[in-house]
């Protein structure tokens, strides 16, 4: 068990690196470059780092929807106490 979810932490980690640099790619081209002013009148940069916020909030709300997640959020402490014999 703690194989797998080590390894689906992993491609995660690689689908959410990829994403991200897709997304910031299609901005800067759309833009013409990551300085020239996108939409709204900030630059492509600035976007690219709010669009980050999208992804962050699922995987928050995820965490929280899940059951199993938040039993080891809020009885993390209690889990990482030694046993008694």
């Amino acid at each position: 068990m703690r194989g797998r979810l080590s390894s689906v932490q992993q491609v995660m980690i690689i689908a959410g690196l990829t994403g991200a640099f897709l997304g910031n790619y299609i901005l800067a081209h759309t833009a013409g470059r990551s300085t020239e002013v996108l939409w709204l009148g900030y630059a492509a940069w600035r976007w690219m780092f709010w669009m980050q916020i999208i992804p962050a909030s699922v995987f928050l709300l995820t965490l929280l929807s899940s059951r199993k997640a938040r039993d080891i959020w809020w009885l993390g402490a209690a889990m990482t106490k030694p046993r008694e014999s």
